[in-house]
């Protein structure tokens, strides 16, 4: 995926392996994927997650993968997919929660 930076204006594919992960407070877990600019080092930040959000996650790739499983034997899934939605609203709440309190309303710095 072609990314630019805000800073400098450089533009660079954004890889899988150039994401890292830092961790933001030992005590919570809370951590924070991000990636840097390649040209400048400017930090973005992508998630802040603690462990009840990775949780969700995880509940969530668990449900994705029973609705293909069942979509691909012709069933619907459909109260799999309520589930998955579902967990996908929690997750953004929390999502904006922890940005809010360890970002200031920020994804960048």
């Amino acid at each position: 995926m072609k990314t630019m930076c805000n800073e400098c204006r450089y533009t660079f594919a954004l890889k899988e392996e150039s994401i890292e992960t830092e961790c933001v407070d030992n005590d919570r877990k809370i951590e924070r994927r991000l990636f840097k600019c390649p040209n400048c080092g400017h930090k973005y930040t992508i998630l802040i997650s603690d462990p009840q959000m990775r949780d969700m996650i995880n509940q969530r790739a668990v449900i994705r993968d029973r609705i293909r499983i069942l979509r691909e034997h012709n069933f619907t899934g459909d109260e799999l997919a309520e589930q998955d939605e579902d967990l996908k609203n929690e997750i953004w709440e929390r999502a904006q929660q922890l940005k809010e309190e360890y970002e200031k309303g920020s994804f960048t710095e």
